[in-house]
């Protein structure tokens, strides 16, 4: 699965901007295969990607994109705890596990999965 270009009209430049902090804003977290950019090919796998992409929408607007490298778990809910500590609440999955999706169900955030 790729990222569609439809879908990502006006972000190709926010990458590096500095993030905004509002209370209104959401975080949303993208398995990515290799670097994590908003042209990166969507790794078919949550826990098994290379990197995430974690885009910060703002009033229906992207306002920042950072990644973090998927540096290997020693369980299967790793990668959906360390998404939590840097507030992610959507993340949009292709496939993920039944544990890190009960977990990530627990923690509040919101796992969409096409």
């Amino acid at each position: 699965m790729w990222l569609k270009k439809e879908n990502m009209e006006g972000l190709e430049n926010v990458e590096g901007k500095e993030e905004a902090k509002n209370v209104d804003s959401t975080k949303i977290a993208i398995p990515c295969v290799g670097q994590a950019t908003l042209q990166a090919r969507v790794s078919s796998h949550f826990g098994q990607c290379d990197s995430y992409a974690i885009v910060t929408v703002e009033e229906g607007e992207i306002r920042g994109v950072e990644q973090m490298l998927n540096g290997g778990h020693s369980d299967c809910t790793s990668p959906v705890r360390a998404l939590a500590e840097k507030e992610v609440s959507v993340m949009l999955v292709e496939g993920m596990g039944l544990h890190p999706y009960l977990f990530s169900r627990n923690l509040g955030s919101r796992s969409d999965v096409e």
